[in-house]
């Protein structure tokens, strides 16, 4: 008896799976059916709507391209800010070495510290400097120059960075 109701049951069940495949298939193929007919007004509707993404991928890659011409131009002035604070540099650095070592006022020297003396002017006697023997001077005021102007380069270069990103919205 146990069989049968097992018999009965497995039977029953795969009836019902079967019967369900036959309902699935039909919504299927009503499904298909009904998707290869358009309602009425779709197709205009979707050329609408195919035109708008049209307008909108467009207005998109002419935007980024804007924005990639700006940001080439940006880095392009950062580069050559970058080189005019590195010449500012090695200049007001080599300043600092001559009067370390004592140097002589030979043409060089006198070019160099003309060169220089706009550079260094603001900071000029800021700090005291100090004699360190046979003529050598420690000018402390052109180490402050150059880290002032560190400070300003990294300002600069960062407002070039904030420029460049590309804006987004919230």
């Amino acid at each position: 008896m146990n069989d049968d109701l097992a018999s009965d049951r497995d039977r029953a069940a795969a009836e019902h799976q079967q019967v369900k495949a036959q309902i699935g298939g039909d919504i299927e193929d009503a499904i298909a059916e009904r998707a290869q007919v358009p309602a009425a007004g779709e197709p205009a509707r979707i050329d609408r709507v195919a035109e708008q993404v049209r307008k909108r991928a467009v207005n998109d890659v002419v935007g980024a391209e804007r924005q990639l011409s700006v940001a080439r131009a940006l880095a392009r002035v950062s580069q050559f800010a970058d080189f005019a604070f590195c010449v500012v540099y090695a200049l007001l650095g080599l300043r600092f070495l001559l009067a370390l070592l004592a140097a002589r006022s030979t043409g060089f020297v006198r070019l160099l510290y003309a060169v220089t003396d706009p550079l260094y002017a603001p900071f000029r006697g800021m700090l005291r400097a100090g004699s360190i023997g046979d003529g050598s001077v420690f000018v402390s005021s052109l180490i402050f120059a150059v880290v002032a102007y560190m400070v300003a380069h990294i300002v600069v270069h960062q407002f070039l960075h904030l420029i460049a990103r590309p804006r987004t919205s919230i």
